[in-house]
């Protein structure tokens, strides 16, 4: 075993992954997804958290929901 065989960043015996085989994640699409699924005060503390750093997402995101 080379111990390589967990590595997260793909690396290994072929070397890191090339840019068109990494895996794309939607980090906007995950936020509203746990928004959508967290009870509704949850959701606001969270949007509330989220609305002191960036007013302008908090807002795109309530749209969204």
């Amino acid at each position: 075993m080379n111990g390589n065989s967990n590595n997260p960043r793909g690396t290994g015996s072929n070397g890191p992954q090339k840019r068109e085989e990494m895996i794309r994640v939607d980090g906007r699409g995950q936020v509203l997804e746990m928004l959508r699924a967290a009870d509704p005060e949850f959701r606001e503390v969270l949007l509330r958290g989220i609305e002191k750093r960036d007013a302008k997402l908090a807002r795109e995101l309530r749209r969204e929901l």
